[in-house]
């Protein structure tokens, strides 16, 4: 599972469940009254949750992944649809693409990636830093493709406050979005607006990467 600076978020391998713990001031957890929790607390429904315009009952499903974001949080189903909820304004949708499921959600501060079966990569959220991946600084309301990878399939995503990376098929590490720390892997402290092959890499083959809020890593 993924991890927001205040959430901690698990699942139970065998039933798919979703257990909380740390602070709820954005009513990440189930908790209502935005209160901590400093033990695991499973979330028994979506009625909790503080996006009441969309149905979301968790009954029949199982929940394969989750993620936190800055006061959000992003859940995977097994039928592949994705659920927000949390603090900041967020698609307003249950199924987040309509080409193939969602098997992957990683989040930043305001944010996401959103990754398919097919290994095919998409983006929403703030695009202030070129995070999304996509030409022009606005905000991407619904998920969109990120065209300068969509000739590669993409095995796995991360995602840092302001920045985001991606690993394709053949260990290549790319990376986009804010460079102020050199997170980006460019050599300089510059904001990347679309995908950048890691060159610092070439010549090795990647296979896990993983993005703190203003660093990036890889294996």
């Amino acid at each position: 599972p993924e991890c927001s600076p205040v959430l901690l978020s698990s699942l139970d391998g065998r039933s798919g469940n979703i257990l909380v713990w740390g602070d709820g001031w954005s009513s990440q957890p189930h908790i209502q009254d935005s209160t901590s929790t400093r033990r695991p607390v499973q979330v028994p429904d979506a009625s909790h949750f503080d996006t009441p315009q969309l149905d979301l009952s968790f009954s029949g499903r199982k929940m394969l992944t989750v993620c936190g974001g800055y006061g959000t949080m992003a859940l995977i189903t097994d039928a592949g649809d994705m659920i927000y909820s949390g603090k900041d304004p967020l698609p307003e949708h249950q199924v987040a693409v309509d080409v193939g499921g969602v098997r992957y959600v990683a989040s930043g501060y305001k944010h996401s990636l959103l990754l398919t079966e097919a290994g095919v990569l998409y983006s929403t959220g703030s695009n202030t830093y070129g995070q999304l991946g996509h030409t022009g600084d606005g905000h991407e309301d619904t998920a969109r493709p990120v065209v300068a990878v969509s000739d590669r399939k993409v095995g796995a995503v991360a995602c840092g406050k302001h920045h985001s990376m991606c690993l394709v098929e053949g260990g290549d590490v790319y990376c986009w979005g804010c460079g102020s720390d050199g997170q980006t892997g460019t050599g300089r402290m510059e904001t990347v607006m679309v995908p950048r092959f890691v060159k610092g890499l070439h010549g090795m083959e990647a296979v896990r990467i993983a993005c703190g809020s203003n660093f990036s890593m890889c294996v």
